[in-house]
């Protein structure tokens, strides 16, 4: 993956400013003052840097480590030591959203009581930077694709007999997860579905501690659904396959 850093961050900017413009236009007069740090930007930042790390190779870790030029700075506490591969992804996500917020506009929004004036003039100063810029998808790859639906989708959609109660888990914002490991419950989350809702007609799939033999792609033969049905037999398809996969290494590991 890697290539132009330097292209690509502003890229990443110019997306998070996009989605905290739509934020801010959401905001009605009643709603100020308005904590915009608490309750947009951080999440916005966070969701954008994950979306954008997912499925980074050693390669590319190490080489936005060294763009970002921050890793000194880095809160060793939240990085999640339980392997190279898990230090270095989270190494290289916290570097990265924490050049975000070496950004001036960016780290402007982090306002505890915006008014409405506020409102408007970070909105003219965004409109400044990106112009008529549009919101870009994230890149497909082994751990993550995007797809577009003309449905939401909900946790009530995914019945038995295909799915099992205890399988479905709602996150919060119409986001979902599908549990696909029933045999060691420390690896609960093993090549995990998450439907993430990125916004009206728009969601994220991606797994959650893949396997290196797993390629998320494979699934999926198309990418826009109109029916709500055929991307629940591609769901049914990768979680049955997915939970084998997690059967056979328990099968493997006790021997």
């Amino acid at each position: 993956m890697v290539g132009n850093l330097e292209k690509e961050f502003e890229g990443l900017v110019k997306n998070v400013l996009i989605r905290a413009k739509e934020e801010l236009e959401e905001l009605n007069e009643e709603d100020f003052p308005y904590d915009f740090n608490s309750n947009a930007i951080h999440e916005i930042v966070d969701e954008e840097v994950d979306d954008f790390v997912c499925g980074f190779s050693r390669q590319d870790c190490l080489a936005w480590i060294d763009f970002c030029g921050n890793e000194e700075h880095v809160d060793r506490g939240i990085i999640d030591t339980s392997s190279i591969d898990r230090i270095l992804i989270t190494t290289a996500y916290e570097c990265i959203r924490m050049k975000l917020f070496e950004d001036d506009l960016i780290n402007d929004l982090q306002e505890y009581e915006l008014t409405a004036e506020k409102r408007d003039e970070f909105i003219r100063r965004i409109n400044e930077r990106i112009g008529d810029e549009e919101y870009k998808v994230g890149e497909d790859n082994e751990t993550q694709i995007f797809i577009e639906t003309e449905f939401d989708i909900e946790a009530n959609d995914f019945k038995e007999p295909y799915f099992a109660r205890e399988q479905i888990v709602e996150l919060g914002g119409g986001d979902i997860k599908i549990l696909n490991e029933a045999f060691d419950m420390e690896k609960i989350n093993r090549n995990a579905i998450v439907l993430e809702k990125k916004r009206q007609g728009l969601y994220r799939i991606y797994l959650m501690d893949k396997d290196k033999n797993v390629d998320i792609r494979k699934f999926f033969d198309k990418k826009h659904f109109d029916s709500k049905d055929e991307l629940l037999d591609v769901l049914i398809r990768m979680s049955n396959e997915l939970f084998m996969n997690n059967a056979k290494k328990h099968v493997e590991k006790e021997g």
